[in-house]
């Protein structure tokens, strides 16, 4: 088969990281796959600015953006996204500040993403996902998925067209959930690259010895637990599509008991679980005063489709 035009360029690739307080290896973790991008827009909700000195390499690619807050995650994904439409890029990476490719994977993972995503028999609202925390494998087929989290995840700009914008009244949490239930709905397919492997952590692990029992918590602070449960429950109501029993169990009804049992802040982190119960079950994304006071009303998000 006669490979099409555009499957004979290298694609353009913008990557985009969140920034908050970031930790000291930020920059490590973005050298894992900066030298093999066009471009990367960061932007920066740490308070006062992040102090970071860029690697000459890189820093002619960096665009940097702040607006002075805290804005959560969905805003600085939308800005990525319409960079990356307007300025005609082919694939647009997604990542956590405290995320990173295992050694010399991404290069193979980017690849591959790109030869499905700009070959004439493959092209189309297609997203790619890493191995997690798992080993990469060269010789492993590619694997449907259903979801996928925000970091390490690339989009074709077909994907990007046909899911539309990120919901920016989700913050923080969820938003990926979301995402990928419009990309399917519009047609869209993810796929599980095993070229690659991302070392990514989930909240702040906390372990306590109760009886004989040893049981894990991602001890989340009272603003995450609040977002984590509403966002969450309202995905429950608004797609009929999204049944996860197991994950609500776990990140929704256990929450009040892990609180109880073994996290710090019982009072707030409890008040956070009953604000977001009680929003999420209605369907309510408007700003909450109680855990956002000071922060601007998010603008209206673009059509969702």
């Amino acid at each position: 088969m006669t490979p099409s035009p555009t499957s004979c360029r290298r694609p353009r690739v913008l990557a985009v990281v969140t920034l908050f307080c970031p930790p000291p290896g930020v920059v490590d973790n973005l050298m894992t796959y900066m030298p093999h991008a066009d471009g990367l827009y960061i932007w920066d909700n740490t308070p006062g600015g992040a102090r970071i000195t860029w690697p000459a390499a890189i820093a002619d690619r960096i665009v940097c953006h702040r607006v002075g807050t805290n804005v959560g995650i969905a805003r600085a994904l939308n800005a990525a996204r319409r960079l990356a439409l307007d300025e005609g890029y082919d694939l647009l990476l997604t990542m956590d500040q405290d995320s990173r490719f295992a050694a010399d994977t991404f290069a193979a993972y980017l690849a591959e993403a790109a030869r499905r995503s700009m070959s004439a028999e493959d092209a189309g609202a297609l997203a790619f996902v890493p191995r997690i925390n798992r080993q990469a494998e060269a010789g492993a087929e590619a694997v449907e998925q259903k979801n996928f989290i925000v970091s390490g995840t690339l989009f074709a700009a077909q994907a990007l067209q046909a899911a539309g914008p990120f919901d920016e009244r989700l913050v923080i949490d969820a938003i990926d959930t979301d995402y990928a239930l419009r990309l399917r709905r519009a047609g869209g397919h993810v796929w599980q690259l095993p070229q690659a492997s991302l070392e990514h952590s989930l909240g702040q692990p906390l372990t306590r010895r109760i009886l004989c029992f040893h049981p894990c918590t991602l001890n989340y602070s009272p603003l995450r637990t609040f977002y984590i449960v509403r966002n969450h429950l309202y995905l429950r109501r608004a797609y009929r599509e999204f049944r996860r029993p197991d994950l609500l169990r776990t990140l929704v009804w256990k929450r009040p008991l892990y609180i109880l049992l073994m996290e710090p802040q019982k009072g707030a982190r409890l008040r956070a679980w009953w604000r977001g119960v009680w929003r999420g079950l209605r369907g309510d994304l408007s700003r909450d005063p109680y855990l956002l006071r000071g922060e601007p009303e998010p603008p209206a998000p673009e059509h969702m489709g």
